[in-house]
């Protein structure tokens, strides 16, 4: 009985192995986790809080929070993009909005160009957005 349990036990484990060692990370994974940064623009300097798990991001700006959602990635695109879908926001008619940006990953920096809810994707990282974040993880 021990040995087909621990027979079992191996089996279950090497089932939920989702991500094989030599199998690259997905770019959803990469920006997971908690980044602070503030605006490029460097006049505006508020401390912004991007916290992303799974498909959830929680946006905060200074002690305030100011976007919770749902985001999505379309990585085939370049510059990526990311759509932020507002569930949650200090501004009522923000809700049920997306906030089309581009991002850009190099490391343990993350840098997000975007116009406000509702508006359309910037053309490019370097278009003159409403933000323009460089976030740290």
């Amino acid at each position: 009985i021990f040995i087909v349990g621990l027979l079992l036990c191996g089996m279950l484990v090497s089932c939920k192995n989702d991500n094989p060692v030599n199998s690259p990370v997905p770019v959803k994974t990469e920006l997971e986790g908690t980044w602070d940064g503030t605006n490029m623009d460097g006049i505006d300097q508020t401390q912004w809080t991007y916290t992303m798990a799974l498909d959830s991001v929680f946006i905060d700006a200074g002690d305030q929070e100011k976007y919770r959602g749902a985001f999505a990635l379309d990585t085939s695109a370049a510059p990526r993009h990311i759509d932020i879908s507002v569930t949650k926001s200090a501004v009522a008619a923000d809700i049920g909005k997306k906030i089309p940006a581009l991002y850009n990953l190099s490391g343990n920096i993350l840098q997000i160009t975007a116009n406000g809810p509702g508006s359309q994707r910037p053309a490019s990282m370097d278009a003159a957005p409403v933000l323009k974040l460089t976030l740290r993880q």
